[in-house]
């Protein structure tokens, strides 16, 4: 495997210095680069001598000094520090800035910025999937018993709600009240992203990716109508099933 760029901004501090110290570990699989307002410190030198790529950048410079700071990466390492100068509207210009900065880099696979949940997945925002508490499988099973044998031979599709991947991010959002983004990807990005180091193989993921594609090209193929809903059987059950949104 190639080795991947990986810029990290805040390098020398504790969250960004966590993520180099890692990153080195494996040096076969990546080539750091690190941003620092103060490359001459020591702690910057000490990255520079165990041949770590230092950039000085101040993230008040703009998109222009950014984009020149993210040239060729293909994964960014990004966080803002309110308290560098205890202002909530430096602190979102800084966050916009790198933001529009890793948007002008072609050859970025991954923006990971502290504070922000991303999701990726290979869905448009609003291709919905059947979801139910699996909880709930109790009640169902003892609801097809007590009907005796109306459900013998009939296939029953057991899912409680529809629901697109991106609503059910911005709903986590807003319950955790942190900032959320879902961002669609091909069915072929989604598979790489499955098999990163220490994820699935192969057949697995191409497996678990082509079935996802079904609902995608398909729409929810658990609503056909050859399918008995559970929905239809819970008229017996103590309590409708449900989906455990919060």
């Amino acid at each position: 495997m190639a080795q991947r760029t990986v810029v990290v901004i805040g390098a020398t501090g504790s969250q960004g210095g966590s993520v180099v110290a890692e990153l080195l570990q494996h040096p076969d699989q990546y080539h750091v680069r690190a941003l620092t307002r103060d490359p001459a410190k020591p702690a910057a030198q000490a990255l520079i001598d165990r041949g770590v790529e230092v950039h000085r950048v101040d993230l008040d410079s703009g998109k222009g000094a950014l984009m020149a700071a993210f040239d060729s990466a293909h994964v960014i390492y990004a966080l803002t520090d309110f308290w560098q100068k205890q202002s909530a509207t430096t602190e979102i210009e800084q966050g916009k800035s790198i933001a529009e900065a890793a948007a002008g880099i072609a050859t970025l696979q991954h923006f990971d910025e502290t504070g922000r949940y991303t999701l990726r997945f290979p869905h448009s925002p609003t291709t919905v999937l059947p979801n139910v508490a699996i909880a709930d499988t109790g009640k169902l099973v003892h609801a097809i018993i007590q009907s005796g044998p109306a459900y013998y031979t009939k296939t029953i599709a057991f899912w409680a709600q529809a629901l697109s991947e991106a609503d059910k991010l911005a709903e986590l959002g807003k319950c955790y009240n942190i900032l959320t983004q879902y961002c669609p990807v091909s069915a072929r990005e989604f598979q790489e992203i499955l098999m990163s180091p220490d994820g699935m193989s192969t057949e697995i993921a191409l497996d678990f990716t082509e079935q996802l594609m079904i609902f995608e090209e398909c729409g929810n193929v658990y609503a056909r109508d050859e399918f008995v809903q559970a929905t239809e059987v819970q008229s017996s059950l103590p309590c409708p099933l449900k989906y455990p949104m919060v």
